[in-house]
């Protein structure tokens, strides 16, 4: 009997065990589903998107934060790889513009050219550097050329080989003093150099360099970096009137180059991108004439602010589901600018929409 009594004990005791299990399995609230792939997606495409604006707008340091929260979503995101890796450069860029700045506000002249020549020129603050060195490239390069044959005379040999050679850079030998190219290379011979360590000039623009005597490559020059501005033709139809044919030939291209450039400028004012576009279309062919491949400062300002007029129309048609007519606004932009990456990733993003 007591066995059986302790049996029965101990079935009503797990029958009781089992119930309460199934009540607390009933009670337990259901979870939540998580995120899927389409919430995902959403997710990502709506930070490209800001992220694309923010580049856009230059705001580089919440752009550097904004790519790296969307690398944490998404660690194989183009997009925000691009955008960190171009926040950084465009920041590096702006610290090193404002120490040049600095050091040219201290009279370190030399210093402030080497650091602005440092600038990548594809960053904003390269625009800006640019304007800056060339009048100061200019200073410099008159130092040197003084220095060059003085300390030659002096017969401090490798101090002069120094000069000379930062002028001769500074110059590209297009307009060097003979006198300091000619001294240069005595030097040389003096100090026992030669072949591939004699001086040679690290970079050249052959269309300018072609083009006419001194004072018209000076004129050109001038107006590449866009300091001559509207002035460029007039100086040259002054020395055109002097007879010299290469001026003459010159200054109706660098005339028309104006006009086109006004033009251009204009139309970004009044918003009319397609006229804008013919309009640079039309500069840069003139340009090629008188500069080679290189272009203007004008031009690439003008270029650049072209693309971002470009990419903020595309994108706010893009938003309105216009999707051929952003990417036609998008393809102008690539065409004048085929390096332009946010351009490209823009276009590359809207190409399967429909």
């Amino acid at each position: 009997m007591l066995f059986v009594s302790a049996l029965c004990a101990a079935v009503v005791a797990a029958l009781a065990s089992r119930a309460i299990v199934a009540r607390g399995w009933e009670a337990a609230p259901a979870e939540a589903p998580g995120p899927d792939l389409a919430d995902f997606t959403a997710e990502r495409k709506g930070r490209e998107l800001a992220l694309s604006r923010l580049v856009e707008e230059g705001r580089w340091e919440t752009v550097e934060r904004e790519a790296q929260a969307l690398l944490d979503l998404d660690p194989i995101s183009e997009v925000a790889r691009a955008a960190l890796e171009r926040s950084r450069e465009e920041i590096d860029a702006r610290d090193r513009l404002e120490k040049a700045l600095h050091l040219l506000e201290e009279g370190r002249e030399e210093d402030a050219l080497l650091g602005l020549l440092a600038i990548p020129e594809a960053t904003e603050a390269g625009t800006r550097a640019r304007v800056e060195a060339g009048p100061l490239r200019e200073r410099v390069a008159r130092r040197a050329r003084a220095d060059c044959l003085g300390l030659a005379r002096a017969g401090r040999h490798e101090e002069a080989l120094r000069r000379c050679r930062l002028h001769l850079d500074l110059t590209c030998g297009e307009e060097a003093d003979p006198a300091v190219l000619q001294r240069q290379r005595w030097l040389e011979r003096k100090l026992g150099l030669a072949g591939d360590a004699a001086w040679s000039c690290p970079q050249r623009s052959v269309a300018i360099v072609e083009a006419g005597g001194a004072d018209v490559r000076a004129i050109l020059r001038a107006w590449e970096r866009g300091e001559a501005g509207d002035h460029a033709a007039l100086r040259l139809e002054r020395l055109a009137e002097k007879g010299d044919a290469e001026a003459a030939r010159h200054a109706e291209a660098v005339r028309e180059a104006e006009i086109r450039l006004r033009e251009a400028a204009s139309s970004l004012l009044d918003g009319e991108l397609e006229r804008a576009y013919r309009a640079l279309g039309q500069a840069a062919a003139t340009e090629e004439r008188l500069l080679g491949r290189r272009r203007s400062l004008r031009y690439l300002e003008l270029s650049e602010r072209f693309a971002r007029l470009a990419l903020k129309r595309g994108l706010e048609l893009s938003e309105k589901r216009r999707f051929r007519e952003a990417r036609e606004i998008l393809r102008l932009a690539a065409e004048l600018d085929p390096s332009n990456l946010d351009v490209l990733r823009a276009l590359w993003r809207l190409e399967d929409a429909e």
